[in-house]
């Protein structure tokens, strides 16, 4: 099966509430998207990334999924994104889902059931702990998005874990049964005709036993045990040989505080073959967390904004020319601490078998990469 099809794509990213109004109740929809599928043709578009579109009550605008097999009704049904399916299809235009498997809504089905007591079947489809003595909460890990990343239930007197917002609980996927949930997930849609996912945070889905408190930060504490936990390779491993590699799909995951290291790991390095397939890569989002990484001509430009502390980064204009001072030296060559340093060599895209492409990175200098082709995407880091 030759399903390198996914090399040469062009891929158009659709938030469809905000797409086009096709069935007139002033929120975009699946109508819309079916109406204008000429339009995204016409653009050279090979590939549609649809943000997600199940049923959600929206507290992370959809990435609180209530339901992984069905389509929101403000966005339209099953039978509408079947018609949008097939008419992509026949204008050679591949339909990548969003696939949210590191936590789920506090209104899906399976948290609704975990939360009505200690014994309900569902319980271990989440991470349920005891709070701690003097009623404080089971860590000290706080949420990505708001306070404290423990919730109190007091139907079960127990604390569960939400590592995004409170609506968010994370799944449990040390439990063999949510594993196979997420497994008959890809299934359903690839069976359905869609050609691959998108794979939000998925490198966050593995913890650390126990959940030991975390390095003190002023948001998400506690990330060094979840960023790339102890079963990561383990579970995608797991997903690829009884899923993925059974379709011709694509598989993109985001992977947010990668490292370059990290990034040959997941796709060129020892378990390569443990996740993608040899000619697979995973797209590894960079460090950075503000606004979306914005393409620039790539050009000869010395001096990284990555390369600067973080405040000096945030004062510095995006776009600047090159300024003849420590800028103008490889990075390995300029007078900067070993903390920054790190940071500007932090900022990966994706890695191949043998290339490395960095977003950013500003040093042009192979040499600081050894044993890899260096592409440098022309990316600004903000």
């Amino acid at each position: 099966m030759d399903n390198s099809w996914f090399k040469e794509i062009s891929v158009y990213q659709i938030w469809c509430r905000s797409f086009k109004d096709g069935n007139g109740d002033g929120i975009g929809d699946l109508y819309g998207v079916l109406e204008k599928l000429d339009y995204i043709k016409s653009l050279g578009v090979d590939a549609i990334w649809f943000s997600p579109i199940y049923p959600s009550p929206n507290a992370d605008y959809g990435y609180d999924i209530s339901d992984y097999t069905d389509i929101n009704k403000e966005f339209g049904d099953l039978d509408i994104f079947k018609k949008v399916l097939n008419e992509a299809h026949k204008r050679d235009i591949k339909v990548i889902m969003d696939l949210v498997v590191n936590h789920t809504s506090d209104e899906h089905r399976w948290f609704k059931e975990s939360s009505r007591s200690k014994d309900n079947p569902y319980r271990d489809y989440y991470i349920w702990r005891k709070g701690r003595t003097g009623g404080r909460r089971p860590n000290n890990w706080l949420s990505v998005f708001e306070g404290n990343a423990w919730e109190y239930s007091p139907e079960t007197d127990e604390y569960y874990l939400h590592i995004f917002a409170k609506k968010q609980p994370d799944l449990n996927m040390d439990n063999p049964k949510v594993r196979e949930e997420v497994k008959n997930i890809m299934r359903f849609w690839l069976d359905m005709g869609v050609d691959g996912f998108r794979e939000d945070v998925i490198t966050f889905i593995s913890k650390k036993e126990g959940l030991p408190n975390g390095f003190p930060l002023p948001v998400a504490t506690g990330i060094e045990h979840y960023r790339k936990g102890p079963h990561i390779h383990e579970y995608l491993r797991e997903f690829r040989r009884d899923v993925i590699n059974k379709y011709d799909c694509f598989v993109v995951g985001e992977s947010p505080m990668t490292s370059w290291r990290d990034a040959v790991e997941f796709t060129s390095g020892a378990r390569h073959d443990d996740l993608f397939r040899p000619h697979v890569c995973g797209l590894l989002y960079s460090r950075h967390s503000g606004p979306p990484l914005q393409p620039q001509k790539a050009q000869k430009s010395h001096g990284a904004l990555a390369a600067y502390p973080a405040r000096k980064r945030l004062e510095r204009p995006l776009y600047r020319e090159p300024r003849s001072s420590e800028d103008h030296k490889p990075l390995r060559e300029r007078k900067i601490p070993h903390r920054e340093r790190k940071i500007a060599c932090n900022n990966v895209l994706y890695a191949e078998r043998n290339a490395l492409y960095i977003s950013g990175a500003g040093d042009r200098d192979d040499e600081f990469f050894p044993g890899f082709d260096v592409k440098f995407q022309g990316c600004t880091d903000f």
